[in-house]
């Protein structure tokens, strides 16, 4: 076909394609993408880029970038037509584009250079680091040198997005960024500081520039020529009234904090004082990144530089901070007070967080034993006193503790010893107003819990250990009540002595406290979004009543309905608890009615194919006890709906006790039915 005909039916294409996009909504431009037009598009770009002839070559090269930018610009599936472009040619070709052979730098427009931003813009980071890999900002480097500020701003936030993408994400991670050999061997940050900053036109080029730099630099002291340029536009973005320009700053400063050589340039001409005025952005994620970067200040600086701190920052205002509605705000805002207060112990525990990662279960164990869950339980009980400075120092402790004690039960009996952690620990959650019990410091509930056995949860089981966990559960924070309510149900499922038809001792203790109470309102409350709240408390309330009713009967017929519908779910804590709750439900005639209905048959099934041997055995005691403890008739149902099969399977098992429990229940079943 002759360039011009192949010309005139590209441009018809590239229009009525246009046409069609402009008008589309959000899935309208989805579906465009789905059935091949990033394909078409890199085809035009190809068959463009082979011609001689600039007449047909850069009209259609400039239609594609409109097209490409309606298709991804600022639209709900933007990252999803994102991701499906880039599967296709597209980037490659609009990278060569832009690299230098095809176009000359005077050449190259706006609408070229944002093509290609907007894949940076929504692919996120895995996109991004594979357009690193294809070395796109080397390529596209030259053009922060265009005459069109518009260029150079769309070639920098190219490029500065692509190093987002491999910013450590830790407040405390000072591992060099991925890109920064690479970048400076290529003069990719001399062309971003001396184009972006240095001869930048607009504010948001040279800021933007300057968090590219900064975030290369993560951990590492600036070269003395480039530092106080970078630092100037890093103080200028703090206090920009453009949100992501601002959240990005607050990023870059903390990279720059983590090395004491930036320290300097950083907090002059008072820098900390003007805290009052740059907090005046209220957004929670700028908030967030300044006191991780003012954190960071303090860690990797001197001793001037902490007595800086105190002179200059407004304390009240991070106090004020501490009580955000925002939990990552309040927690950085505790860990900055602490830092102020406790510099020498915060930094110390810190490194312990840090060191401790990738240690293994021995290793951690060692290291409790060796003193360290005594030094974190003296924490905890000087903890008390002035808390409001301390609060950062305990959330670190119970950051640690979690990381010790995730299942780990070799820990079980140091931790629940007189005056241990444990102790310490619901010391606190008794003393301190329930407000003060954040996410993180309740947190080490869920850790005890898969750190202990039977025995250690044993002692957990009475009063003094009890009633904090229901005090807990009349915390606002929807996790602390989660935490508490977890933690009475797989502490009230342990039994010294399974006697059959003898009330569990616990229950009057709680009945009197109010606390069988808290857990019926958790039960029936509608507010909680984790649904998980409600099955805790029922299998909580279920367990109580070890051989009585559940009282009242319309609430009896709700509970254990509840209970059977737990049991048949997908998860083997809840299929381990329900049917001990239920086992103990079976001890009470005036509970058998309720059990026996609904979904009965299926809920034993479920129990009799468990992999968890002591299900299998408690589900073949459910039917047992009904036939021992109840009415002639409900012998009879429950010999009807028995999956028996089922159960002569297990009578073959090589499980021994679950053998022979199977066997008496076949018994049972026989007997009555001849009878």
């Amino acid at each position: 076909m002759e360039p011009a005909t192949k010309f005139q039916k590209y441009k018809t294409y590239l229009e009525t394609l246009f046409m069609e996009i402009t008008s589309e909504s959000a899935d309208g431009k989805l579906t465009s993408a789905k059935r091949g037009e990033f394909t078409e598009l890199t085809n035009v770009l190809k068959w463009a880029r082979e011609q001689q002839n600039k007449d047909y070559a850069r009209p259609l090269q400039e239609q594609v970038c409109e097209i490409v930018e309606c298709l991804l610009n600022r639209s709900q599936q933007s990252v999803e037509i994102s991701k499906i472009g880039f599967k296709t040619e597209i980037v490659r070709e609009l990278q060569t584009l832009l690299g230098g052979t095809i176009l000359a730098l005077e050449e190259v427009k706006f609408v070229h250079a944002n093509a290609l931003k907007l894949f940076t813009t929504n692919g996120g980071d895995e996109i991004n680091h594979a357009m690193y890999e294809m070395g796109i900002s080397q390529s596209i480097i030259r053009n922060t040198k265009s005459p069109d500020s518009g260029v150079v701003e769309k070639t920098i936030l190219t490029i500065v997005n692509i190093i987002i993408s491999r910013v450590p994400k830790a407040m405390n991670d000072q591992a060099h960024h991925q890109y920064y050999d690479t970048y400076l061997k290529d003069n990719v940050i001399q062309s971003l500081y001396n184009d972006g900053i240095i001869n930048g036109k607009t504010e948001d080029t040279r800021v933007t520039s300057a968090e590219g730099i900064s975030w290369l630099y993560n951990g590492i002291e600036l070269p003395a020529n480039m530092k106080s340029g970078i630092i100037e536009q890093i103080n200028i973005g703090l206090k920009s009234k453009d949100t992501s320009l601002s959240i990005n700053t607050g990023s870059a400063l903390l990279s720059l904090a983590r090395s004491e050589g930036n320290h300097s340039e950083i907090l002059k001409d008072r820098f900390i004082s003007q805290t009052q005025e740059i907090l005046q952005n209220i957004d929670v994620q700028f908030q967030y990144n300044l006191l991780c970067a003012y954190i960071a200040l303090i860690e990797n600086g001197t001793l001037d530089t902490l007595h800086l701190f105190k002179q200059q920052l407004p304390i009240q205002l991070i106090r004020d901070l501490s009580s955000s509605k925002d939990s990552d705000v309040r927690e950085k805002s505790a860990c900055l007070l602490s830092y102020i207060s406790n510099r020498t112990e915060m930094i110390k525990f810190s490194k312990i967080l840090q060191e401790i990662q990738n240690k293994n279960t021995k290793e951690l164990t060692t290291l409790a034993n060796n003193g360290l869950m005594k030094e974190m339980s003296d924490v905890l009980r000087e903890g008390l006193d002035n808390f409001e400075d301390k609060r950062g120092l305990i959330i670190l402790i119970c950051q640690i503790s979690e990381v010790l004690l995730e299942n780990n039960d070799d820990l079980g009996d140091l931790i629940v010893q007189d005056n241990g952690f444990v102790d310490q620990l619901f010391n606190l959650y008794q003393q301190l107003p329930l407000e003060s019990i954040s996410k993180q410091i309740a947190s080490p509930i869920i850790s005890i819990i898969n750190a202990t056995e039977a025995d250690q949860r044993l002692k957990l089981k009475c009063e003094k250990y009890l009633i904090v966990l229901s005090r807990l559960m009349s915390s606002k924070s929807e996790y602390v009540v989660f935490c508490a309510v977890v933690g009475q149900a797989i502490i009230l499922s342990q039994l010294k002595q399974n006697y059959y038809q003898i009330e569990d001792d616990v229950h009057s203790v709680m009945l009197k406290n109010g606390q069988i109470i808290k857990l019926i309102e958790a039960f029936k409350s509608n507010h909680y979004q984790n649904v998980d709240i409600k099955r805790y408390a029922a299998i909580a309330i279920a367990l109580l009543h070890k051989a009585i009713p559940v009282l009242p009967v319309d609430f009896r017929k709700e509970l254990i309905s509840y209970l059977k519908k737990i049991a048949i779910l997908k998860d083997n804590l809840f299929e381990q608890l329900t049917v001990v709750a239920l086992q103990r439900l079976a001890e009470c005639e005036e509970n058998h009615s309720e059990i026996i209905s609904g979904e009965f048959p299926l809920v034993l099934k479920k129990f009799y194919e468990s992999k968890e041997r002591k299900v299998i055995l408690s589900g073949l005691f459910i039917p047992l006890v009904l036939i021992r403890y109840g009415s002639k008739q409900t012998a009879e149902t429950v010999c009807h709906i028995l999956p028996i099969h089922v159960v002569l399977d297990l009578t073959q098992s090589d499980e021994g006790e679950a053998s022979k429990v199977a066997k008496i229940l076949v018994n049972c079943y026989k007997y009555i039915n001849s009878s």
